[in-house]
């Protein structure tokens, strides 16, 4: 056994979601990508819930599925978009590192700032700017609510 294989059953190697075919994918993490059993890809539950939030105020503002969301490959390019803007207002919105981004979208990090440069461009138009400036207060409101919930049950304890 070599070291690599030693190190990966050992939970210290990782597989990149992105780059898997869609059936070893599912094979690998059948719940999603966050659910995967190494350690350095599971995200706390506060974040991944995060992270679930933005996903689903994205596909119900671009009318798409979280399938096409998630989904490994670019897609049409109104689903690339939308996934630039859930990568975007992630990483702004919610303060998640280009990493953790990138693995909530089954991407790398590169990717995700790619996606962050393309959207802060597109915010030129009023239009872009304004609908992404409502998404952002739905994401910022309901992050609200969730540390006052979490403020009150520590607080209770």
């Amino acid at each position: 056994m070599n070291r690599s294989t030693r190190r990966r059953r050992n939970g210290l190697l990782s597989v990149r979601v992105g780059y898997a075919t869609p059936e070893k994918r599912e094979s690998l993490y059948p719940h999603g990508p966050w659910s995967c059993g190494f350690t350095c890809h599971i995200l706390p539950l506060t974040r991944l819930a995060t992270c679930r939030f933005v996903q689903l105020i994205v596909v119900r503002a671009f009318c798409i599925s979280v399938s096409d969301l998630l989904a490994a490959r670019r897609c049409r390019a109104h689903v690339a978009c939308a996934r630039q803007v859930a990568m975007y207002l992630t990483h702004i919105t919610c303060q998640f590192s280009m990493t953790e981004v990138g693995r909530c979208y089954g991407r790398d990090r590169t990717t995700a700032a790619h996606a962050c440069r393309c959207v802060e461009d597109r915010r030129d138009d009023p239009l872009f700017d304004m609908s992404l400036y409502a998404l952002e207060s739905v994401i910022q409101i309901w992050m609200k609510r969730q540390s006052i919930i979490h403020n009150f049950l520590n607080n209770f304890n």
